[in-house]
């Protein structure tokens, strides 16, 4: 499908888009600064960031290692392929 990358590159901006605007201080680390330096930050806000950052940094090294196995997966279909295509063309000869 040639359209993926633009459709998935414009639902990435609508879900950005849609953050920023809904719920700024998950996604904006200076608009959370600005309100800890000020003093105004909720004491629940506070406690519920402190509570998900440990849970949020799994995630993404989750996510981060499930990316190098579809790395190496992708590498060995590749592999697999490449020497099923030598096979071929040294049948032909």
């Amino acid at each position: 499908m040639r359209a993926w990358p633009w459709l998935g590159g414009a639902l990435l901006l609508v879900l950005a888009g849609w953050l920023w605007w809904r719920t700024p201080k998950l996604i904006n680390p200076w608009r959370v600064m600005q309100h800890l330096s000020a003093g105004d930050l909720q004491p629940g806000t506070l406690e519920l960031m402190a509570v998900m950052l440990p849970i949020m940094v799994l995630a993404c090294l989750g996510l981060v290692a499930l990316l190098i196995l579809f790395g190496f997966q992708a590498m060995r279909n590749e592999s697999r392929l490449l020497r099923l295509l030598q096979r071929v063309q040294s049948d032909r000869e």
